[in-house]
């Protein structure tokens, strides 16, 4: 299987010819200088030309990672006697589900830090949306930056502190792809099984 830079290389050296006059054969500091600038120019070109998507470069390991996830996550409730009746998963790193008989929420963050819980919502008083935002300004104009987005478990017993479940890391990923409307809908089913 052939690698993407050795297509880009491919491509650049092929479709963009260098216009170097082939019978000189002068090989001082600022020909090749000269050389290299003209072969960089060549890559960058060859790269935009072929316009790969980052999303679409390996598609075999993301579906692998995705079902090693999934099978990750189903033992994880097996083990702990949740049976989800509702889950969803997002960005191949986060899966959160629900177990409405047992009124049981079962989640696993996958990565560098996984991380796997069970809470029992039995003995939680309310779940609330826990955000960190900063604000940038951008010349005239102040933009305001997700960093972190998280669900909050509040639990009856005071002396229990909350349990916080990541939905989104700014540091993980670089713009939403809907974690906030992730975030309000599962407080919304969980706040209805309190």
């Amino acid at each position: 299987m052939i690698s993407l830079s050795w297509v880009i290389w491919l491509v650049a050296i092929f479709a963009f010819p260098l216009s170097q006059d082939s019978s000189t054969k002068d090989f001082s500091k600022d020909s090749v200088s000269n050389l290299t600038q003209a072969t960089n120019i060549q890559l960058n070109a060859a790269t935009e030309v072929l316009e790969i998507p980052e999303n679409k470069v390996d598609w075999s390991l993301n579906r692998k990672l995705s079902s090693e996830n999934l099978t990750t996550f189903e033992e994880f409730s097996t083990s702990n006697n949740v049976i989800p009746t509702q889950h969803e998963r997002w960005r191949n790193h986060y899966h959160l589900g629900l177990d409405s008989q047992f009124k049981k929420v079962v989640y696993h963050r996958f990565g560098t830090y996984p991380e796997q819980s069970v809470i029992d919502l039995n003995e939680v008083h309310k779940v609330s949306i826990q955000e960190k935002i900063r604000f940038v300004q951008v010349g005239k104009e102040k933009r305001y930056i997700l960093d972190f987005l998280a669900l909050q478990f509040h639990f009856k017993d005071r002396m229990h502190s909350p349990k916080t479940i990541e939905i989104y890391d700014g540091l993980l990923f670089t713009s939403l792809a809907g974690e906030k409307g992730i975030a309000e809908k599962w407080q919304r089913i969980l706040e209805s099984h309190l």
